[in-house]
């Protein structure tokens, strides 16, 4: 193989090695079906490690130029070649769960689609109804014979479901959830740390009461993580912990906010400023201050978390927040099932997406 690597550049050896390999099926040099040369041929040729040499051809598959076969090799994508497809399944949720968080389902869906797309991959979006045995559900997909699957659940993911589908052999991705103590293929936000910076801008403006609500941490883990990045900041700026700050509530949409909002506005000593788990949370917090007579932020600060669109274009004042973009979640969880699918050996993948801090006017300035 001719070709050289420039061991002086900036660009990664991966991406010099991959650019390489393209031109030479795209000059026909290798032909559709044939099998390209083994790792251990490239390493040598080009002088690269197994890691590089195996990034670039996973880089190639993904792109639709290469595919794998087991026991046989990697070999150039001819016409004919069998189109993988997937399905994104989200689980658990009713129709009044995807009414209310329509713009977010969108924005994953939308991430799913076009990456999709690009790699020449044929989706399905399977939504079972809410009240569907999961168990049940699984076996049905597994029955399908898709090359893999994406999955969104409302609530906490169970380890059987995964176990089940790990039997099977069939390459998954869980979206947004994770289980502590057990290593699953997921690509999920460090929520922990996102809850707090989030905390810690407010304590850095100078709060020192500050309140917290979220949904039911045993329903779903991220919950539990947000609430140790909120506990994590007051530890960090000896700041005791009150329970009575904290409201979780098992509706963690806009009617939740305004329950809990409300409960903290009618202690003796209310917080100064409140850290709300979600954004959609927050909707119904800003419409109980404002009934109360109360203004954001001054009388009251408040973040929220997720960054969905009505943080920016509909609450007023504009929601100081922490982005986690749902469309990326969507991309990235298709380019890991896709690397999954792609892996001659098998092993469990995780993908953490760093959280943003988005500050606007919400919470105000120092006091």
């Amino acid at each position: 193989m001719e070709g050289s690597i420039d061991r002086q550049s900036t660009v990664p050896l991966y991406h010099q090695l991959k650019e390489i390999l393209r031109n030479k099926i795209e000059k026909g040099e290798f032909s559709k079906g044939d099998l390209i040369p083994s790792e251990r041929e490239i390493c040598e040729t080009y002088r690269v490690s197994r890691i590089t040499a195996r990034q670039a051809i996973l880089g190639l598959v993904n792109d639709g130029l290469l595919y794998r076969e087991g026991g046989r090799g990697t070999f150039v994508t001819s016409k004919n070649k069998k189109k993988l497809t997937i399905a994104l399944v989200a689980m658990g949720y009713s129709n009044e769960s995807y009414r209310t968080r329509s713009n977010t389902f969108y924005d994953l869906v939308r991430g799913v689609a076009q990456t999709s797309l690009k790699k020449q991959v044929t989706v399905n979006l399977l939504l079972p109804e809410a009240h569907i045995d999961s168990n049940s559900f699984l076996q049905r997909i597994i029955a399908q014979k898709l090359d893999g699957i994406l999955i969104k659940t409302r609530l906490n993911i169970q380890y059987q479901d995964i176990r089940m589908l790990e039997e099977a052999n069939l390459p998954y991705v869980v979206i947004k959830r994770h289980i502590p103590g057990r290593d699953i293929n997921c690509v999920i936000p460090d929520d922990v740390k996102g809850a707090f910076e989030v905390t810690e801008h407010l304590i850095s403006l100078g709060h020192r009461r500050i309140g917290l609500i979220t949904g039911m941490p045993d329903a779903i883990i991220i919950w539990q993580d947000r609430m140790k990045g909120y506990r994590k900041a007051l530890e960090e700026h000896k700041i005791p912990f009150d329970d009575k700050l904290v409201c979780e509530n098992d509706n963690f949409l806009e009617g939740g906010g305004y329950q809990s909002m409300n409960r903290l506005l009618g202690l003796k000593r209310p917080p100064t400023a409140v850290f709300i788990a979600g954004d959609s949370m927050a909707i119904g917090a800003y419409k109980a201050i404002r009934r109360k007579g109360l203004k954001i932020p001054e009388d009251m600060a408040i973040v929220g978390y997720d960054d969905i669109e009505l943080a920016s274009t509909m609450l007023d004042p504009p929601l100081t927040t922490v982005r986690t973009s749902f469309f990326e979640f969507g991309k990235r969880s298709v380019e890991l099932l896709l690397d999954i699918i792609n892996e001659e050996h098998l092993t469990i993948r995780k993908v953490v997406i760093e959280p943003i801090l988005v500050v606007r006017k919400s919470c105000g300035s120092k006091k």
